[in-house]
């Protein structure tokens, strides 16, 4: 009753339609509905979408050309339309509202065993930067992050793999650029916590894989078992 006064005083609207909401979700039901999901089949190690068969068992060219540190990677949604405004609309204007479904999308995600998650032992979010964090006004990954830990009950490990550089944006870098960008960009700063862990290591956004992979190199350098990468979105299509 109280909500129901509260949407009436101040009602709330969709982000990206202007729909009038019954509870502050940040989009409506038709504009999640069009989020497009990603399903296999997927390349065994960087989780890019491939044409074939959903038993499809193989790497892709990128994966066979390049040196990767985690033991494989997967992004639930593309990274486009209604889905890629929502996410700008989270890291930079701070609309919070929508963490809950993100982090609903990722654990659906991986508990349709899209992730080989059962063995984890640690969840760490990508860290930004603590200027970053101060520019934005907000930690997204963390917040979505905090919950995706209470969903798939792995405990939360923050403040650990921390963000020492601060670095320019990836957006518009050549993969060249982003790899020298962000290399020795991070570092453990307890490392006997995570001694023979196995970690899944929580992003929004996979283009090339340059930042989840120097976490990885990171995290493999201070004694972790293994990682693995879960993005809420890539922007990717079919090979």
């Amino acid at each position: 009753m109280l909500q129901a006064f509260l949407n009436l005083i101040y009602p709330i609207y969709c982000y990206i339609c202007s729909t009038k909401l019954k509870t502050n979700t940040g989009l409506c039901d038709a504009c999640w509905r069009k989020v497009k999901h990603r399903l296999p089949p997927f390349c065994i190690k960087c989780g890019r979408v491939l044409a074939g068969p959903k038993e499809l068992n193989i790497l892709c060219g990128d994966c066979q050309n390049n040196r990767l540190y985690f033991e494989h990677a997967r992004s639930c949604c593309f990274y486009e339309g209604i889905l890629r405004n929502a996410i700008h609309l989270l890291k930079f204007q701070r609309k919070s509202s929508l963490v809950f479904n993100f982090s609903e999308i990722m654990r659906r995600f991986v508990l349709n065993n899209h992730l080989l998650y059962r063995d984890l032992d640690l969840l760490i979010p990508v860290p930004a930067h603590k200027r970053r964090i101060k520019e934005r006004g907000i930690d997204h990954i963390l917040l979505i992050c905090e919950k995706i830990s209470r969903g798939l009950k792995i405990d939360l490990e923050k403040d650990n793999l921390l963000r020492i550089k601060y670095t320019v944006l990836q957006t518009d870098l050549s993969r060249e650029g982003r790899i020298k960008n962000i290399l020795n960009a991070f570092i453990v700063k307890r490392p006997k916590r995570l001694k023979g862990k196995s970690i899944l290591l929580i992003d929004d956004l996979f283009t090339t894989g340059s930042t989840v992979n120097e976490c990885a190199r990171s995290l493999l350098n201070s004694g972790v078992k293994r990682v693995l990468v879960l993005t809420l979105a890539r922007g990717d299509t079919l090979l």
